[in-house]
């Protein structure tokens, strides 16, 4: 009886109008043929261009598949949502006149041949795996939800933002392959916290537009492994990002390090190595990992370094490279205490403006190695 009534049950589901299982869905539009298109697709694998549309368009849990046996070009002219994308031939292009949006679920977008070129609008993507074809990005936004990796073929970063990590916390991704991408952004929003974004061995990511660090609320995001090539402006949020991969400050010409706050800010490792131009630090930048200076003219203005923030406890970093700052904190919150601060051999720390040691709580700060010289105000916190 219990198995009749279940068999029952699946019948009556399979009739119900409107639901259908997912499915992949093959290409087989004319030259410059519409994505939404209904005719455009087939489910029949194997099919040639124009034979067995049979098919509604691909939508949200669909993967929308462009094979050789059909290589007309597509085109991406209204809102697309699909659970995945596999691109081995052909070409797919997202219009740039009318700004459709493009969302590709977690199945990503997997390519091993064939073209891609974004427009000026957002993309999103559940990962993104490139092992042939090209791929040009969108100049407006596309938000990696999942995994990077180029293997072979090409990126093309299209003067856009490249933004790691999805409105939400606790999200893990991998991005493996060296590249080079314009504006980079990692986490950012207000549900987007606590993320880990792992460049994988040997992984050098380069950016030629702004580094954000942009987590908001609750913890900072987090970055592991590879290394990262800053060459134009780095900006600190409220929370920042944390993590052991060595952010290089290297560009030619200027840049700018705009700081977060000293609250609850933070900044992965940090080298200043510019092999001409000038960096500039702005407002408050916070960090509990090491700050190397080694080349380039660094322009402090009146900015504050504060190492370490409000609840850092019996945390250690290292100064290293002779410097002139501004305000420099060391300390200070009704959390922070018992942390050390090195002063690598041979480095001279000048403060132009007013050094506080800024301990309030349990057990003073410490400061140890190389030379200090104060040129403005002390001040002397409680502890």
């Amino acid at each position: 009886m219990k198995k009749s009534i279940f068999y029952l049950l699946l019948l009556a589901f399979a009739l119900l109008p409107g639901i259908s299982a997912a499915a992949t869905k093959y290409w087989i539009g004319s030259a410059g043929g519409a994505f939404s298109t209904a005719a455009n697709w087939t489910t029949t694998a194997g099919s040639a261009c124009g034979v067995n549309a049979n098919t509604t368009a691909p939508g949200a849990g669909d993967i929308a598949a462009f094979v050789s046996d059909c290589t007309n070009s597509a085109v991406i002219s209204g809102a697309a949502s699909v659970a995945g994308i596999n691109m081995a031939a052909g070409s797919l292009t997202q219009n740039t006149g009318q700004s459709p949006t493009l969302t590709v679920g977690a199945s990503g977008f997997t390519q091993s041949g064939g073209s891609f070129t974004g427009g000026n609008t957002a993309i999103s993507l559940g990962g993104l795996d490139i092992s042939g074809g090209s791929f040009t990005s969108t100049s407006g936004t596309l938000t990696m939800g999942g995994n990077f990796s180029l293997s072979s073929g090409t990126f093309s970063h299209n003067n856009g933002t490249f933004k790691f990590f999805y409105n939400a916390a606790s999200q893990a991704l991998s991005f493996s392959g060296t590249q080079s991408l314009y504006n980079v952004t990692v986490g950012g929003g207000a549900n987007s916290y606590s993320n880990t974004l792992t460049l994988a061995g040997g992984t050098t990511l380069t950016v030629k537009g702004t580094l954000s660090f942009a987590g908001l609320v609750v913890a900072p995001d987090i970055i592991n492994g590879g290394a990262i090539i800053a060459e134009g402006d780095l900006i600190q949020s409220t929370y920042g990002t944390t993590g052991s991969t060595v952010v290089t400050v290297a560009g030619s010409g200027t840049q700018t390090l705009t700081g977060g706050g000293g609250v609850t800010a933070n900044l992965p490792p940090l080298i200043i190595n510019k092999p001409a131009g000038t960096l500039t630090l702005v407002g408050t930048i916070t960090t509990l990992n090491n700050w190397t200076y080694i080349a380039g003219t660094l322009d402090a203005g009146t900015s504050t370094l504060k190492f370490f923030k409000s609840n850092s406890m019996d945390n250690s970093l290292t100064l290293s490279g002779t410097q002139s700052l501004y305000n420099v904190t060391v300390g200070g919150g009704a959390s922070s205490h018992s942390n050390t601060l090195t002063l690598a051999g041979g480095t001279t720390l000048t403060v132009k403006g007013t050094l506080s040691f800024a301990g309030l709580v349990v057990s003073p700060d410490i400061i140890n190695g190389g030379a200090i010289i104060a040129e403005g105000d002390l001040i002397q916190g409680a502890y």
